[in-house]
């Protein structure tokens, strides 16, 4: 079962074809994927990484929240 998201997460997950959230929290990276509302299996945790060269340097804390819309909901004007 998935942990419930804040309500505004909760809108964006409904109009919504993907959605990605990853929060990095003590030492942690907790990543949820869903598609149209549905999650897309369960909770996953790693380690927070560290940098990589060249590329940008991983958080250590803070929330991702990535999306595309649902183009069945919303039209192109």
């Amino acid at each position: 079962m998935s942990p419930p998201l804040p309500s505004s997460s909760t809108v964006v997950n409904a109009l919504s074809k993907d959605l990605e959230v990853t929060v990095w929290r003590g030492g942690r990276q907790l990543s949820q994927s869903f598609s149209r509302g549905m999650a897309q299996g369960g909770l996953t945790e790693a380690p927070a990484g560290p940098a990589v060269a060249g590329l940008a340097a991983v958080p250590t804390r803070g929330t991702r929240v990535r999306f595309v819309y649902d183009d069945t909901i919303f039209s192109k004007t």
